[in-house]
């Protein structure tokens, strides 16, 4: 009998995988359509999409530029600024929409707070996950 577990079962992946998402991004994910719905504008896939990559680069790029030097107030704070500036970056450079300032601070504060909602609900969630997920 062996005494290694099936792959499915396996947390090796999960460990590797746990240091770049979390249960942070996917909050991310789901609250940026909940938020363009709330707005008036309707929620497309793609925005669920872009809500979980853009918390995924920007904290892993505020953590990789200097996030150890920083508190967490102010993390939370650069994370979540620069997740919301991703959004319209992103509409600009992959679906070639303007970047007037109106329309790019409307999409970076939808953007920004998504990236707060999922930072306080986050954290909260991932608290409560067994380790071994």
């Amino acid at each position: 009998m062996s005494d290694k577990v099936p792959y499915l079962f396996d947390t090796g992946a999960y460990k590797y995988a746990a240091t770049w998402f979390d249960s942070e991004d996917v909050i991310a994910s789901l609250s940026l359509p909940m938020i363009e719905a709330l707005s008036g504008k309707s929620p497309r896939f793609r925005s669920f999409v872009m809500g979980f990559i853009n918390q995924i680069l920007s904290r892993n790029l505020v953590s990789l530029v200097g996030g150890k030097a920083m508190n967490t107030v102010t993390l939370h704070s650069v994370k979540s600024l620069l997740a919301g500036a991703l959004s319209p970056l992103e509409d600009y450079l992959f679906w070639r929409k303007s970047l007037r300032s109106e329309g790019f601070f409307r999409e970076m504060s939808r953007g920004t707070v998504a990236s707060l909602v999922a930072g306080a609900g986050g954290s909260m969630i991932g608290d409560q996950l067994p380790g071994y997920l």
